[in-house]
């Protein structure tokens, strides 16, 4: 991961880039789920009138076969900045074939942008915004900076990029680095690359689409175990897509 301060080929200074990224997490969320028996940590961002999340962040408290969160069971959201106490939010909806899940954003948040996820290239500089203590080298606790490494041209939805990503940052936004701060993805998954851990993520115009009820190609169903790569995840993926299809 790159430190802000060291960011070679990019015509944008230091400290309007930690501007950015500042003005970015009043509208990234810490979200904690709680219930009797388990508490998670994941992150989210508030983006037209509800806050995204991963649906593996939320799934431990949801009643089994539903998108009902148990009796007893809660979900509190709290700004990266800007905000001390956690608040009790609501979950609005889930995808039925995508990680994606929708929170009530509470009042007064200004929702971040969709960017042109589409266009992404190899080498484009991201920052990753997530919970707390996660992925923080020489900026802040809260926000990581790399390049993008591949964009998968066998799952056209899947990027990959070049920041450590750790346990809580699940559900936090990819944001481009420029001086707009867009939105082009949603962090899922960790993945180890030699000693090296990164990050996966959906790109934003599938999410876009999925919000909007607009129908949209299901991508495989890859979730990256440690230690496994992306050849052998889509391979994996690929059969669970198979069946999937022949379910349907």
């Amino acid at each position: 991961m790159i430190s802000i301060e060291t960011i070679a080929g990019l015509d944008i200074p230091p400290e309007e880039v930690r501007s950015i990224v500042e003005e970015a997490a009043k509208s990234a969320f810490s979200v904690l789920v709680i219930s009797p028996i388990t508490e998670i940590l994941g992150s989210g961002f508030a983006v037209g009138d509800g806050i995204v999340t991963a649906k593996h962040v939320v799934a431990p408290v949801l009643v089994p076969g539903t998108g009902n969160v148990m009796i007893g069971a809660i979900i509190r959201v709290k700004p990266l900045v800007g905000a001390h106490r956690y608040q009790t939010t609501y979950l609005k909806a889930i995808s039925p074939h995508y990680d994606i899940a929708l929170l009530e954003v509470p009042a007064g948040i200004t929702p971040l942008e969709w960017g042109d996820s589409e266009n992404l290239q190899v080498g484009d500089y991201v920052v990753v915004l997530a919970a707390p203590n996660t992925i923080s080298e020489g900026f802040t606790s809260y926000a990581g900076v790399g390049r993008v490494l591949a964009t998968s041209t066998v799952v056209p939805e899947l990027f990959r990029y070049e920041i450590p990503v750790q346990p809580g940052s699940s559900g936090g936004p990819v944001l481009i680095l420029d001086t707009t701060g867009k939105v082009v993805g949603i962090n899922l998954l960790q993945e180890r690359i030699g000693d090296k851990i990164v990050g996966s993520g959906l790109k934003a115009h599938v999410i876009r689409a999925v919000l909007s009820g607009e129908p949209v190609k299901k991508p495989l169903p890859v979730l990256v175990p440690e230690g496994l790569d992306w050849v052998d995840a889509l391979m994996i993926g690929a059969g669970a897509a198979l069946v999937l299809y022949l379910l349907d």
